[in-house]
């Protein structure tokens, strides 16, 4: 709950505090709680290995993932390197946010999950555009699974694959290729996607 978000983010700004990962699933965490907690791990010297905000509702509406885009906009390199933000609703105006700090980045993310967030291509575009820009700040590792991404989300991500700077190794998707895209020469040279 967000009054125990005041007394984490303590925590997380104690240097005496050796923390490697935070975890938070269905914890009920509010924006309120979310900026706390994002501002505390902006503040530290080093980031975190990982990173878990998965099921909370403060999530949804997207505010809270702006509020921890904005947390982070002048210590990008202190996002956790691996990323859970599974199942909290993230739409269009998070992801946009949330991929213009990645560009900052000096480099990638090792993971990131955006599985079961109900994305639509709508919502996935600017998050593609903004890695368009810097395709070598594409995350290592992108979950994109359990989502709403058609045809025009998996020719977006093949346009970014297809840029020899991107550095995603590992893509997570629910999508059935259908016969032209699987006859594409850049489609089927792509060994490290996973398609379900």
């Amino acid at each position: 709950q967000d009054q125990g978000c005041e007394s984490l983010s303590k925590t997380i700004c104690n240097e005496n505090v050796q923390l490697e990962e935070l975890h938070m699933r269905y914890e009920g965490i509010e924006v309120a709680g979310l900026e706390l907690i994002s501002a505390a791990l902006a503040s530290r010297g080093e980031p975190l290995q990982r990173l878990v905000l998965e099921h909370n509702p403060g999530i949804w509406d997207d505010k809270g993932l702006i509020a921890i885009a904005e947390a982070f906009q002048e210590s990008p390199n202190l996002i956790p390197d691996k990323l859970g933000l599974a199942s909290n609703r993230i739409g269009p105006n998070g992801l946009r946010s949330f991929g213009q700090v990645l560009l900052k980045r000096r480099s990638p993310l090792e993971s990131l999950h955006l599985n079961n967030n109900r994305i639509y291509d709508a919502s996935l575009m600017d998050f593609l555009m903004a890695l368009h820009r810097k395709p070598q700040k594409t995350p290592k590792i992108l979950d994109l699974s359990g989502n709403n991404i058609e045809r025009g989300g998996v020719l977006q991500i093949l346009a970014l694959l297809r840029r020899q700077e991107c550095s995603l190794e590992q893509l997570e998707m629910n999508y059935v290729i259908d016969d032209d895209l699987a006859t594409d020469r850049t489609t089927r040279s792509l060994t490290r996607v996973g398609w379900d």
